[in-house]
């Protein structure tokens, strides 16, 4: 505690540029936490914020403490978006700055707003400033998540990814859930360098927080032992072609890459196994228009499973009644005779990836090869086919937004398919980090989840998110696996979403400030 205070007063004293450079290098490494390192430690590294404040004298040094923290965060944690840019690096690597910086300045305004909010109302109530952080900091996550299409990337709870026992809280509370409680966690410390006048109170955080995981922890073992999906449902294949960025493109290539994905399709099952009943390929896995091009769904369906379907991801083009084309990222699902019997397109675009926001004044081109901007389409929604689970497509980073996955109305999807290509990324976190996400859309949504990668990390999670069949990073292959039956009952956050959440923050912000802890005071003077 002595350690903690004489940290915290060091903390407290400084300002400018050193204030500054020590918040983004705490912000940094607290992005180790994240996968694929789960350096958990590195979480501490909040603990730090409120000393940093107590030394602000004014709003705008507030704001920068938050910002410099979130920039430092978000700079660390999502360098791997930069990979996207050198597929192409002739045409696109003039970017490379607004993605490593542009993105974490913007997103970390978020953040600035929460150390302002929080530096304002200790300034008017006292009211100890980590608690109030918590609740400020969670608001900024999901803000992050809904503003300007949101971004929910590497939210607090998905520091817990290593641990399918921790994410079963997110059956009840959503990942928001869990990342509010990951932050209190991540602040517990920060009382330790205040002076309080009950001099056992700055202990009492830490020792909450840490009892309150361990019962996560007793509820998601308890929630495994207890629920465990059965294996019952018709077979799948999922094909992971692995095929690079740069060469996907290309048409020298092209008809390779066709024919590796037809031969993985059309190999035997293992002895004993039933053929699949629907054969899954990644986002793009077909880089051509495949509605302008029947002899490959022709080649499609020669090796489809019969009375079944391949389901690809394929660029899909279509002209309005004005005349005006329009390009969509779409799946297609392809039946024996080469038919498309359904299509889905992706509703949730990539901005200046897919699409640029307000083109007639920002004229910057999409990072796609040869296309000037997707067109969204409708969604979420559950498709049916014959022999199949009612499923909702999700195609690429769909899967990512809590809450969003699944359409509400009519009859709810009993699985997940997403859709996607990770190869635009490399060897990075950003598969790792994307693959933990899409885990816990399963958990929260009570729901199987398929998930075809180009170059992985594929993945059958069962309704509780428990990894069932994978393919790694960088491997060509392919899995054939039963669908898991979906939880009988829907999960609470299924039904509810984050308005548990938001009655807590509500209660909890209004019992802080009312009672000023209890009438306990601390001093971060």
């Amino acid at each position: 505690m002595q350690i903690a205070a004489v940290i915290a007063q060091k903390l407290r004293g400084l300002s400018g540029w050193r204030r500054a450079a020590l918040a983004a290098l705490l912000g940094a490494i607290s992005a180790s936490a994240h996968a694929p390192s789960y350096i958990l430690p590195a979480l501490f590294m909040l603990s730090a914020l409120p000393w940093l404040l107590a030394g602000a004298a004014t709003k705008r040094a507030a704001f920068a403490i938050g910002w410099w923290f979130g920039f430092g965060m978000l700079t660390a944690g999502l360098y791997w978006i930069s990979n996207a840019l050198l597929v192409d690096s002739a045409k696109t690597a003039w970017l490379l700055p607004f993605a490593a910086a542009g993105l974490p300045s913007v997103l970390a305004i978020f953040y600035g707003l929460a150390t302002l909010a929080t530096h304002m109302l200790r300034s008017v109530h006292g009211t100890p400033s980590a608690l109030i952080l918590a609740i400020f900091w969670m608001l900024a996550e999901w803000l992050r998540g809904h503003l300007f299409t949101g971004f929910p990337w590497n939210l607090a709870g998905y520091v817990w990814g290593f641990s399918d026992t921790l994410l079963q809280s997110t059956a009840y509370i959503g990942i928001y859930g869990l990342s509010f409680m990951t932050i209190l966690a991540a602040l517990c410390f920060s009382p330790l360098g205040l002076r309080s006048a009950n001099k056992t109170a700055p202990w009492r955080p830490a020792i909450v927080t840490l009892s309150l995981f361990a019962v996560i922890w007793l509820a998601g073992n308890v929630r495994l032992n207890t629920l465990q999906p059965s294996l019952t449902g018709p077979m799948v294949r999922v094909v992971q072609g692995n095929v690079p960025q740069h060469q996907k493109w290309q048409n020298d290539h092209k008809a390779r890459h066709i024919s590796q994905y037809l031969q993985m399709t059309a190999a035997p099952p293992a002895a004993g196994d039933p053929p699949p009943r629907a054969v899954i390929w990644p986002e793009t896995a077909m880089a051509l228009f495949l509605n302008d091009s029947p002899e490959i769904r022709t080649a499609i369906g020669q090796v489809a499973p019969r009375d079944g379907f391949v389901l690809t991801g394929s660029v899909r083009a279509g002209t309005t009644a004005t005349g005006r084309r329009q390009v969509w990222n779409s799946m297609f699902a392809i039946d024996a005779d080469g038919q498309v019997r359904a299509v889905f397109d992706k509703f949730h675009l990539v901005p200046f990836g897919e699409y640029v926001p307000l083109k007639a004044w920002i004229p910057l081109p999409t990072i796609v090869e040869s296309i000037s901007g997707f067109s969204p389409g409708p969604g979420p929604r559950t498709l049916q086919l014959p022999g199949l689970p009612a499923f909702s497509p999700l195609i690429c980073y769909e899967a990512i937004f809590p809450g969003q996955v699944r359409a509400k109305d009519g009859q709810p999807a009993a699985l997940m398919i997403n859709f996607t290509n990770d190869a635009w990324y490399g060897v990075s976190s950003g598969p790792y980090q994307h693959f933990v996400a899409t885990q816990v859309r399963a958990i929260e949504e009570g729901v199987p989840l398929i998930r075809a990668a180009n170059t992985g990390i594929s993945a059958l999670f069962d309704a509780t998110g428990q990894v069932r069949a994978r393919l790694g990073l960088n491997e060509t292959g392919f899995f054939d696996v039963a669908i898991p039956a979906a939880l009988q009952n829907p999960t609470l956050y299924a039904q509810l979403n984050d308005i548990p959440l938001f009655i807590c923050l509500i209660v909890l912000f209004g019992w802080v400030v009312t009672r000023n802890w209890r009438g306990q005071t601390y001093t971060e003077g």
